[in-house]
């Protein structure tokens, strides 16, 4: 029951601010898809895929492997750094096929939505290794 529970508001969470950033991420691609080089666009829309959703295909697979494994934290602690490469990586490869330096703010609006999944899902899988270590605790003070 609490899994599921977790499970949909995990889901709520990503939904709602789906709802809350996609104006400006829809904004950003039409000035993006109206550069006349579109074969580049191609290549940078796959970069902002990688890094935008790949914390969240990440995550899946994380909680797929967690309850598979005795330490149910181990695979939620190696999470965080891969999800933060990941979506830190996309980003840069996103940049820099579009032509601006990192530190530029013109594309800001459009990786909006992948560090808004990267926070969701480092905060949702920071507090899956609280509860596994409360739960570890417990069994050791239980004795089994």
């Amino acid at each position: 029951m609490m899994r599921r529970l977790g499970l949909i508001a995990y889901g709520a969470g990503i939904l709602a601010f789906t709802v809350i950033a996609l104006p400006s991420v829809t904004n950003i691609f039409a000035f993006l898809f109206d550069r006349p080089e579109t074969a580049e666009g191609i290549i940078w829309l796959i970069y902002w895929i990688f890094g935008t959703f790949g914390p969240i295909i990440l995550s899946i697979f994380v909680w797929h492997i967690a309850y598979r494994r005795r330490a149910h934290w181990l695979p939620h602690l190696l999470f965080i750094p891969l999800a933060i490469l990941i979506c830190i990586g996309g980003i840069f490869l996103f940049k820099q096929s579009v032509g601006v330096p990192i530190d530029d703010l013109r594309e800001a609006d459009a990786v909006v939505l992948g560090l808004g999944y990267l926070l969701i899902s480092t905060f949702v899988h920071a507090t899956a290794i609280a509860v596994a270590g409360v739960m570890t605790i417990k069994r050791w003070a239980n004795g089994s």
